[in-house]
């Protein structure tokens, strides 16, 4: 491995240790930094999780439980992130990864909407393969500047 990749590597995890967030565009070139971003939310999504609580003030509301995942993407571009979800403890426990998805129109002016799904498989490649978790949101978003 490359110094350059030890160090992004190294500097991702210190990152998500210190509940710092991870968002980074991920092209071909970069899948070793979508891998160790998603790495790193498998790692330290926990504490991810409890600074995004105290963040926002809901450290735990009655009957329903968070949790930090990955943001894998559907459509445009490739990016990997960290997402907080909540909801019911069973659905919250069944989410593996948030899709995102994207895309554009016009209704007089031309505007862009982003989705982003609870989903139970990581496998997003196509909107119709992915695996919903109903009743579960997302709370929070997670990004770094790189």
């Amino acid at each position: 491995m490359s110094f350059l990749k030890k160090n992004v590597a190294v500097a991702l995890a210190l990152c998500a240790g210190l509940g710092i967030g991870l968002l980074a565009p991920v092209r071909a070139q970069d899948g070793l930094k979508g891998l160790l971003i998603i790495a790193a939310v498998d790692k330290f999504g926990r504490d991810i999780d409890k600074f995004v609580n105290k963040l926002i003030g809901d450290a735990g509301r009655e009957g329903a439980e968070t949790k930090v995942v990955p943001i894998l993407s559907v459509g445009k571009g490739t990016y990997a992130g960290a997402a907080q979800v909540t909801g019911p403890p069973a659905m919250v426990d069944q989410v593996r990864a948030v899709a995102q998805v994207e895309g554009d129109g016009r209704f007089g002016v031309k505007f862009r909407a982003k989705g982003f799904i609870a989903v139970s498989d990581r496998n997003v490649k196509t909107l119709d393969s992915l695996k919903r978790v109903a009743g579960v949101g997302v709370t929070g978003f997670i990004d770094i500047k790189l």
